[in-house]
């Protein structure tokens, strides 16, 4: 996943760079700007995600905490499923327009 944060760190850079030219640019490259930050807050929240995985997943667990431990990482695998989704349509999006 360390390409996934790296790909919204080069998305965070572009759309810096597209947002100073903003004034200048089409009202249609305003809109893609705006999908870049769609985009980039989808893939900061899958990131967010897929990093809290990991850190719970090494914590060590007593027997006592195993099932609210096992609840916990099922219930973040469903968020990861949910936010993946959110950033493939953002993708999507941004690929659509025109």
């Amino acid at each position: 996943m360390a390409e996934l944060h790296q790909t919204r760190i080069q998305i965070k850079r572009l759309r810096y760079l597209l947002e100073h030219f903003s004034p200048v640019l089409a009202k249609a490259d305003r809109k893609r700007i705006a999908r870049l930050a769609q985009l980039q807050g989808a893939l900061g929240a899958l990131n967010d995600v897929v990093v809290a995985t990991t850190y719970i997943s090494e914590l060590p667990v007593d027997s006592e905490y195993a099932p609210a431990h096992e609840l916990f990482m099922q219930w973040l695998q469903k968020v990861k499923k949910v936010r993946r989704r959110k950033a493939v349509r953002a993708l999507k999006e941004l690929s659509r327009q025109r």
